[in-house]
């Protein structure tokens, strides 16, 4: 008996042999639609969080569209190229730490993600709790940042 009338001759009680080619990719099995969107949305804003947190704007400035609006409490406020963006914000950074951020609200819109929380702020050794607001806009394949706020 060859190989094939092996495997359609099954006895009860047997499972059949496992497909040599399954039909779903097994990376792709018992995901949530949608889910990848959801971890990319949040992927970028832990990164953002840890670089501020850290005053290391580069861990995240490639997540940068090629317009960023920023808003910075005692600094800079209007619209940045991305370039721009990176040394705007790591300026501010050199001269005010922040400290204890975290995102208490994350809002995963498909057009427009966006997360909000607040941070410490020390300025000059003055101590402030400010907002932090971050948004981000699907460019192609690529989820960017749009806006970062912190006032």
């Amino acid at each position: 008996m060859g190989p094939d009338q092996q495997e359609k001759e099954q006895k009860p009680g047997r499972l059949p042999p496992p497909s040599r080619f399954p039909l779903v990719a097994p990376d792709r099995v018992m995901q949530e639609p949608g889910k990848d969107l959801a971890d990319a949305h949040r992927r970028i804003f832990t990164q953002v969080k840890e670089g501020l947190a850290s005053g290391d704007v580069r861990s995240f400035s490639s997540n940068f569209g090629s317009q960023v609006y920023m808003n910075l409490r005692g600094g800079e406020s209007g619209y940045f190229s991305s370039n721009q963006a990176y040394y705007v914000l790591e300026n501010y950074l050199k001269t005010r730490k922040l400290v204890n951020i975290s995102f208490s609200t994350t809002g995963e819109l498909e057009s427009r993600p966006y997360a909000t929380g607040s941070a410490a702020l020390i300025d000059r050794g003055n101590r402030e709790i400010a907002q932090v607001y971050v948004s981000l806009a699907q460019v192609g394949e690529k989820w960017i940042i749009t806006q970062i706020n912190i006032y």
